[in-house]
């Protein structure tokens, strides 16, 4: 594999080589990459390639240079050193680079910019490098010195937004400092003008959290088990995953399931549960009917969202299940609108593991009606008179 690279600027770059299979990497004529005769084991490739080997060039701007793979995906000879090498049972290699900067001295630069300025937005968060298939995060901390430039640069302008583009939950040590979060996940080619309309008012958030954010990473679920034992992993957390885990242990997160700010402000009335329409699985209906208010002075959207608490069926269940949620959109400021919840027979419903069937029990369900799992602006109840079960879907 051969080209050209023409850089825009004149630096020292860092360039990266990982593979599975050999390779090695000229510029120029010169070696810079030897990921062939002595190889590390990795992740990449899932876990059937090397780890990233690195090397440094100066390039020059607006100059050309020659760049040249040498790649095998097949095994050659043993040699007469120790061949550590992967089996190429996956083929691929990954060439990758960026100017090799000073992580202090960039941070001292973006603390002066930012002391100079009105407001300052700092874009971070994650890559498919560190968050992707055939691998793990070491941690949730946002990779290199992110948190420690969130928070100096916070320091010297309390005005920082900071836009997150990411897949997952990261630490936050820094999230009393600044003033605003906006989680823009990976939201493509377009994500510039997107932010940029949230962050100068020209949209009104109104998306919501599909995961929790814990406070601490020992809060997690998982924490405990986010590594295999000889080979296999343990999910010790049992049903009590994401939001379940926070409520059934009184773990309050940092950001909850289902939350999300908006630049108005709303209000719920006239909750009423409507009685089950029907005893036998294939056409039992429940619905909650809410009037959303927008009391804000902008026009927004609103998701209602309703959480069920089975009876005491004699089994482990979560305290609370989202079993239904409803968006009002663009409700003007002072308007009101209502929204209708509807749900099938997964709301009462739990699958019992002895008789590989799904199962509603007749009893006393709770209806928990809010903005988000923590934050429940109703209460209610309804009562299933008879028990119900099918198979499949």
């Amino acid at each position: 594999m051969n080209g050209k690279l023409t850089m825009p600027k004149t630096a020292s770059y860092e360039l990266g080589l990982t593979v599975a299979g050999r390779a090695k990497l000229w510029v120029n004529g010169e070696l810079v990459i030897d990921n062939w005769t002595r190889q590390r084991p990795g992740e990449f490739f899932y876990g059937q390639g090397t780890v990233e080997e690195k090397g440094m060039i100066a390039l020059t701007a607006g100059v050309p240079a020659d760049i040249y793979v040498e790649y095998t995906n097949t095994k050659p000879p043993e040699g007469p050193e120790a061949d550590r090498s992967q089996p190429a049972l996956m083929r691929g290699v990954r060439l990758g680079g960026a100017e090799k900067i000073d992580p202090e001295g960039a941070i001292e630069e973006a603390i002066k910019i930012a002391a100079a300025s009105d407001a300052v937005i700092i874009v971070a968060g994650l890559t498919p490098e560190w968050e992707s298939e055939g691998f793990d995060r070491p941690s949730l901390d946002l990779p290199g010195r992110q948190s420690e430039l969130i928070s100096r640069v916070s320091s010297a302008n309390p005005k920082t937004i900071v836009c997150l583009q990411a897949g997952s939950a990261v630490s936050m040590p820094w999230v009393e400092r600044v003033s605003g979060i906006i989680q823009a996940w990976y939201s493509g080619n377009s994500v510039g003008e997107a932010l940029a309309d949230v962050i100068f008012g020209k949209v009104n958030p109104s998306g919501r959290l599909a995961l929790s954010f814990p406070a601490r990473e020992q809060d997690n679920p998982a924490y405990m088990n986010t590594r295999s034992e000889n080979g296999k992993i343990h999910y010790r957390e049992d049903l009590f995953v994401g939001y379940k885990w926070y409520q059934a242990r009184g773990i309050p997160p940092l950001f909850p399931f289902g939350f999300g700010l908006s630049y108005t402000t709303f209000s719920f009335s006239n909750i009423s549960i409507t009685k089950p329409s029907s005893r036998d699985a294939a056409s039992f209906s429940l619905s909650v009917e809410v009037t959303i208010t927008n009391e804000g002075p902008t026009t927004g959207s609103e998701v209602v969202q309703v959480y069920i608490t089975l009876p005491d069926i004699g089994v482990t269940t979560p305290k609370i299940q989202l079993r239904g949620f409803s968006k009002a959109k663009d409700i003007d400021s002072g308007k009101s609108k209502v929204v209708i919840v509807r749900m099938d027979k997964y709301a009462v419903s739990y699958w019992d593991t002895a008789r590989n069937v799904w199962r509603a029990k007749v009893g006393k369900y709770d209806v928990l009606v809010g903005k988000s799992s923590q934050d429940i602006v109703f209460k209610g109840e309804f009562n299933l008179e008879e028990d119900f079960e099918w198979s499949g879907l």
